[in-house]
């Protein structure tokens, strides 16, 4: 069975600028349970080899991710929802640096643990 290692999501909403004139908001997350997959399948093929029993699933890490990190990621193009970015524009990063545990994922990407990690 194929089972995702990520899925992202985005949220754009209507808001004011300074001045009070109509803006966009936006915000990306990713979930990634790509650490914990790997566990698991070496674990399920070590489970298949010597007759164990079968891996449980547990934690998943979940960020808020510079939208684009995700355009980069998917190759979608995000149009105007990149510059309503509410994490400050980063410049694209190479979808091979943008795991968990390498740079510059660690710089750019916030954990979300907690509601007041959330940057709005």
């Amino acid at each position: 069975m194929q089972v995702p290692r990520r899925f992202w999501k985005i949220a754009a909403w209507a808001t004011k600028d300074s001045t009070g004139s109509p803006a966009l908001a936006a915000t990306g997350y990713l979930l990634d349970q790509t650490a914990l997959l790997d566990v698991i399948l070496s674990r399920q093929q070590r489970t298949v080899n010597d007759g164990g029993a079968s891996p449980e699933f547990g934690a998943f890490l979940t960020y808020q991710v510079p939208l684009v990190d995700i355009a980069t990621l998917t190759g979608l193009n995000l149009g105007p929802l990149l510059p309503a970015d509410r994490l400050s524009t980063t410049p694209p990063a190479p979808a091979t640096t943008l795991r968990p545990g390498d740079e510059p994922v660690s710089s750019r990407w916030t954990p979300l643990r907690q509601l007041s990690d959330l940057q709005l």
